[in-house]
């Protein structure tokens, strides 16, 4: 029987939510900081808020490399959350999931959920892991790369004679929770 999995999990950022936000929403250039994305193409945005990007993702499991194409119809509730859903139903038969900004102490929370049905089958014990593991590198990577446009944008602010804002370095020791 399908296996279905749920994933919830979070990682801190002291960024600004426009800073976030901007990481989270750039569909095009998730293969430059994603290691897993082989392909992302925005097909479509609607005058709705409704986004269709085109993924193509490869992930290992065990000694075997797998690619995975999503065809994701997208939800934008700006500075807030990104809902997603594969309309391909080729590698799941169901998978949708959001990001969410929320404030928390000192900076931002992060929060990534995931429910997926693979249309593939795997052992739940090896599945139940790969999936973990890839949404923790998924987190840190985000993150990642949220607080490395964070510092250029301190970086060209400073450059130009305004002081550094103060509580905007990023917590290194900042871990993705699942």
């Amino acid at each position: 029987e399908d296996e279905m999995y749920i994933l919830v999990g979070g990682v801190g950022v002291e960024a600004s939510r426009s800073m976030a936000w901007a990481v989270l929403s750039d569909y095009e250039g998730m293969e430059d900081f994603v290691s897993a994305m082989r392909k992302s193409e925005v097909r479509e945005r609607t005058d709705n808020g409704i986004v269709f990007v085109e993924q193509v993702a490869e992930g290992k499991i065990l000694f075997f490399k797998r690619r995975i194409k999503l065809d994701l119809e997208i939800r934008e509730t700006p500075m807030e959350q990104i809902a997603f859903k594969d309309l391909s139903g080729k590698h799941f038969v169901s998978y949708e999931g959001a990001w969410g900004i929320e404030d928390a102490d000192g900076g931002l929370l992060l929060v990534y959920r995931l429910s997926a049905r693979p249309a593939f089958s795997a052992p739940a014990f090896i599945a139940n892991g790969v999936f973990r593991k890839l949404a923790r590198r998924l987190l840190s990577e985000v993150r990642e790369e949220i607080l490395r446009r964070a510092a250029l944008e301190e970086e060209q602010l400073s450059a130009h004679g305004h002081p550094p804002r103060s509580g905007e370095e990023g917590a290194a020791n900042e871990v993705p929770t699942l």
